[in-house]
């Protein structure tokens, strides 16, 4: 690949990825996805930062273009740590106290990115590589514990979402391993370039790795629907309560369902992200799922009696996220019923 060729996708990728970041923050109401957002716009300043180093005429225009990149290159894995963790319902290692922590480094980092010519804190010393004009870096004391907590961030976020997908099924599993790639490309990128055994010499990987990552983003936004589908009503679902409960999204697929409803049903974790008529029938979809309001009535699944209700999720801006059904089995109560009133007959007769 040329080097006018990289330095064009390098910019197409951070466009990409900032039109994506924008998208987000138009759409999401939630702490988790803006911080979804925030990850995006990072991904496309490291890279475009990179292509602005690559296409710069001289060693002070490289320099300024990297501490552009740098701003990415910190808020990054800071961003996808947070994000994850929300994302998985592990806030407890996301609390505002440890947020703090979080962003201490970056911070750090970015000022001594200002400075880094007098401190040299970051870059000890730096040339310019003939072969791909890009800065040949000899690195400073920060750079190494910049790059740790990359990595710890890294870690993190991968370590969150693999528990993640293994205790979840359907759509939530697919998304979760779709965004365990981002870190695996990064991380391995990075190691390949710390190793010396990188093909192109001074070019960094991990940069260019960054159009990889970008085009996971967008699948799991536009393919996997991680807006409608990101797990929003976790607080809701009691998992060993009697009653079964199903959560569907605004588009009407199934989001979440506890054991009793995955029993009553007969639903594998396959299921999840499949529409409400196929799993309660064209009929039964409609009514339980109303436009508007609460709904309660009888009905019969697979051979049993239940009482379904329905309350819709929904946000203080009135917009509908989607829909909780309850399914009570409700025989053993007629059967209850049915034996009373037959005593009551009997004594009645008796007397």
């Amino acid at each position: 690949m040329t080097a006018p060729l990289l330095v064009t996708l390098l910019w197409l990728s951070a466009l990409a990825a900032w039109s994506l970041g924008i998208f987000l923050l138009a759409r999401a109401k939630s702490v988790t996805l803006r911080y979804f957002a925030l990850q995006a716009v990072a991904t496309g300043l490291y890279a475009g930062g990179y292509g602005l180093e690559l296409s710069a005429g001289t060693l002070p225009e490289m320099q300024l273009a990297s501490r552009l990149q740098y701003i990415g290159i910190v808020l990054m894995p800071a961003a996808g740590a947070v994000f994850c963790l929300n994302f998985t319902g592990m806030t407890r290692y996301a609390t505002p106290a440890l947020r703090v922590l979080y962003w201490a480094i970056p911070a750090l980092t970015i000022l001594f990115k200002i400075f880094d010519e007098k401190l040299h804190l970051i870059y000890a010393n730096v040339e310019v590589d003939p072969v791909y004009n890009t800065l040949l870096i000899t690195p400073g004391p920060w750079y190494y514990l910049n790059l740790a907590y990359a990595y710890l961030c890294g870690g993190v976020g991968l370590t969150a979402l693999l528990l993640h997908a293994f205790r979840h099924g359907g759509i939530h599993r697919r998304q979760a391993l779709t965004l365990a790639l981002f870190p695996v490309v990064v991380i391995g990128a990075s190691l390949v370039n710390l190793s010396h055994l990188n093909p192109f010499g001074a070019l960094d990987l991990a940069a260019i790795s960054m159009t990889p990552c970008i085009f996971i983003l967008y699948f799991v936004v536009l393919r996997q629907k991680i807006v409608d589908l990101a797990p929003v009503a976790y607080g809701w679902i009691v998992e060993h309560m009697p009653e079964g409960i199903l959560v569907f999204d605004r588009n009407r697929r199934l989001c979440e369902a506890n054991e009793s409803a995955r029993a009553f049903l007969a639903l594998g974790p396959e299921r999840t992200g499949d529409d409400a008529s196929k799993i309660l029938g064209m009929e039964l979809a409609v009514k339980a799922l109303p436009e508007a309001g609460r709904n309660s009535f009888p009905t019969v699944l697979n051979g049993r009696d239940f009482e379904v209700r329905t309350t819709i999720l929904s946000r203080e801006s009135d917009e509908r996220l989607g829909w909780i059904v309850t399914l009570t089995d409700t025989g053993d109560r007629h059967r209850e019923e049915l034996l009373r009133s037959q005593t009551a007959s009997r004594d009645e007769a008796a007397s």
